[in-house]
């Protein structure tokens, strides 16, 4: 107990660990203490570093590679690369799902609807916005139009019933419609 006494001692001094339980749960739960992490408050905010930004570029590319690729890629254990995408996960930091390729469900169709809206009715209009299974990205932007969502659907005629549906919503005074012809990159390559 006097050894786990004397760590604690020495993590708090070089840490700024403010008490033993930032130690137990770096103890039972191994989160990696770094010494780029900042204090907030009472909160720890974790800041990535090269290894996270290695990680997050590997799983960016293909979310399904091998820890044990990850480790030997980036020239760590393969320990390491869990612990390190556990925290990332843990920390909201990355989220890994599967990215479906539109066109490949039938979804053929896209377009950007800028959306102007009456004062004081953004937030009502993006609630409504999210209600709609088509919307599959939606923005606030500065300038005339507050509001910039991304639609895809099967064909044009999905594109102007969409329209005609927007234009039911209450709240919304104008909308400008960019019709997507073709994309030439969607990546999720952030880093």
């Amino acid at each position: 107990m006097a050894f786990i006494q004397f760590l604690v001692t020495i993590l708090n001094q070089k840490y700024n660990i403010v008490n033993n339980h930032n130690f137990q749960i770096w103890y039972h739960k191994r989160v990696v203490i770094q010494e780029n992490r900042t204090k907030v408050g009472d909160l720890v905010e974790y800041q990535i570093d090269e290894l996270d930004r290695g990680i997050i570029r590997l799983l960016s590319k293909d979310g399904r590679i091998p820890f044990s690729e990850i480790a030997n890629k980036l020239n760590v254990t393969e320990k390491t690369v869990r612990l390190r995408y556990k925290n990332l996960v843990q920390n909201d930091i990355i989220e890994v799902v599967g990215v479906v390729n539109p066109i490949a469900l039938g979804l053929k169709a896209g377009a950007i609807i800028q959306i102007k809206t009456a004062q004081g009715r953004c937030e009502q209009v993006m609630e409504e916005l999210k209600t709609m299974k088509e919307v599959r990205f939606i923005t606030m932007t500065s300038g005339p139009y507050p509001l910039l969502i991304q639609i895809n659907v099967q064909s044009q005629e999905d594109i102007r019933e969409s329209i005609l549906q927007l234009d039911k919503i209450e709240g919304i005074v104008e909308i400008n419609t960019i019709i997507q012809l073709e994309n030439y990159k969607n990546t999720f390559e952030y880093i």
